[in-house]
């Protein structure tokens, strides 16, 4: 299985072969690759990845589709719908509450809404000078392997403040950084007493990009990318950041899976909603039948109910995800 999606993935992507060889090593298994054979030949593949979100109940486990791709000898087949039909089934057979995915291209946000998939996840994007400060009193110095127990518990620590952010395990973390470094970045780390903050970088053309930052304050934010900027050489400064307020830049999709669970919080967290939700999964059968909210409760019928909304899976995913402003970053997309 795996000459065999490495071959794909080459022909699909183009992505170094120190990239694959990463990817491969450290994130796919036969256990969470999802495939179409068709003459003898792997025709469509994608990985699950377990990931977490968090969630005002807690953390909630979701699955993320990566490397989706179609051989171009078996294009305009149906064949990635009916893999992303046999995925959703196993990731709900799994435990996952929703999956979620980053469409590589403008046309495919269309695409993946033919399979349940609504817009969930934003960003906001600026482009600022690099900043000129002095140290603050700061030790700002570049990762190495004896600091990964003091970066991994920082990283984690701020990441779980963040509500409705997707959560990274340390092993997944290690892939990050191990990616990064392939790529002629690194994790910036500045420290007083403690750690203060964490800076994911890499030098791109003219601009620094950071594409994650974790800081107790601003003086950190601006020593960390000053120190970055002047290791590095680069005047101006592209991140991505959560959207505090306003409007954002959509960055990903998510495909409830798991309806249930996301409607009872959902009913929670809406105590003086009163509604019904007949939905429609064909995909999952089991989700379908009528949610019912009243009182901060969901119940499920199986009957129709005069007056319910008609939703299907798409419009299930786009009432629990709208106005979440959901949030997930250095994934390997």
């Amino acid at each position: 299985m795996r000459t065999a999606n490495e071959e794909l993935w080459k022909i699909c992507f183009g992505d170094s072969d120190a990239f694959i060889r990463l990817y491969f090593d450290r994130c796919t298994t036969d256990a969470n690759t999802m495939a179409i054979w068709q003459d003898g030949r792997l025709a469509a593949a994608l990985q699950m990845l377990p990931y977490s979100m968090t969630f005002p109940v807690g953390t909630v486990p979701a699955s993320y589709v990566s490397g989706a791709c179609t051989h171009p000898d078996f294009r305009n087949r149906g064949l990635m719908r009916a893999l992303l039909a046999q995925t959703h089934r196993r990731m709900f057979a799994d435990g996952a509450w929703f999956s979620f995915l980053i469409p590589a291209e403008p046309w495919l946000w269309d695409y993946y809404a033919k399979s349940g998939y609504a817009t969930a996840f934003w960003q906001t994007s600026l482009q600022i000078s690099c900043p000129d400060v002095h140290d603050a009193g700061l030790r700002i110095s570049r990762y190495g392997a004896a600091r990964w127990q003091q970066v991994a518990t920082f990283f984690e620590s701020s990441m779980r403040k963040r509500s409705y952010c997707i959560q990274h395990t340390p092993e997944n973390l290690q892939t990050v950084i191990m990616d990064l470094q392939l790529s002629g970045g690194d994790v910036w780390i500045a420290e007083r007493e403690q750690t203060e903050g964490l800076l994911f970088a890499l030098p791109q053309d003219d601009v620094l990009r950071v594409t994650e930052l974790l800081v107790s304050d601003e003086i950190v934010e601006n020593c960390l990318l000053a120190a970055a900027g002047k290791f590095y050489g680069k005047a101006l400064v592209s991140m991505v950041k959560p959207v505090a307020a306003g409007a954002g830049q959509p960055l990903g999709m998510a495909r409830v899976l798991r309806p249930y669970e996301l409607l009872a919080w959902y009913a929670k967290n809406h105590p003086g909603l009163s509604a019904a939700y007949c939905l429609y999964d064909d995909a999952l059968p089991q989700n379908s039948g009528t949610y019912i909210i009243s009182d901060g409760i969901c119940t499920v019928a199986h009957d129709e109910i005069s007056g319910a909304e008609t939703l299907d899976a798409g419009g299930c995913s786009r009432l629990l995800f709208d106005g979440l402003n959901a949030y997930m970053s250095l994934m390997l997309n």
